[in-house]
């Protein structure tokens, strides 16, 4: 992380996607179907939620993170436009609120031999860095736990409530929270504007 935006992390529009853009050094984020729930989302946080320093450190870094899936998922497409030929079998979709045994089902599931899931760290960066060598994701799996740390730093009760590793099957929410649409923003933050916004708005643009 860098120790001169963690000092004074400013959780604006024009200061999260400048960052997301220094740290890929890439900027074309795709749809712009987010930018509207981001702006609701940013506005609910700075207003309503109340975060404290490490808060404010966390919430930019998540976010940060979601935007850099964005840029690094486009780049990824535009170099590579045969991903979107990739035939994928889904054998069940899981929808559920949260803290409602989701996260045990898909575990559950993810166990049986025949299926396949990503694991905690591939949800937070899903896309090879830069120079990675295939079958070697070394530096997104040291970055994933260094955000697991930090985490569990300002949160020292998580894992009571959400067991996680960094090779443990977990839940896809992280890829469409590049989206800024869904339950997870209210489930960790106090933001009762933007969650009345998104019981009102179009989702589908996160599917």
């Amino acid at each position: 992380m860098d120790d001169a935006v963690a000092a004074t992390p400013t959780l604006t529009f024009e200061a999260l996607t400048d960052e997301a853009r220094r740290r890929t050094g890439l900027d074309d984020f795709g749809s712009a179907g987010f930018v509207e729930p981001m702006q609701m989302l940013l506005k609910s946080i700075r207003e309503e939620a109340r975060l404290s320093e490490m808060g404010r450190i966390i919430q930019f870094e998540n976010i940060v993170n979601l935007l850099s899936i964005r840029l690094s998922t486009t780049e990824a497409i535009k170099r590579h436009p045969e991903i979107l030929d990739e035939k994928v079998t889904v054998a069940a979709t899981i929808v559920a609120l949260h803290r409602t045994g989701s996260t045990l089902t898909h575990r559950m599931l993810s166990s049986a031999p025949s299926m396949t899931a990503m694991s905690w760290w591939e949800c937070q960066y899903p896309v090879p860095l830069p120079g990675e060598v295939r079958g070697h994701p070394v530096e997104r799996r040291q970055l994933s736990q260094e955000k697991l740390d930090m985490w569990l730093q300002a949160m020292p009760d998580l894992m009571s409530i959400h067991p996680m590793s960094l090779d443990q099957p977990d839940e896809e929410t992280t890829i469409m929270e590049a989206a800024f649409c869904g339950l997870s923003p209210e489930s960790f933050l106090r933001v009762p504007s933007y969650a009345k916004w998104s019981a009102q708005a179009d989702h589908s643009h996160a599917y």
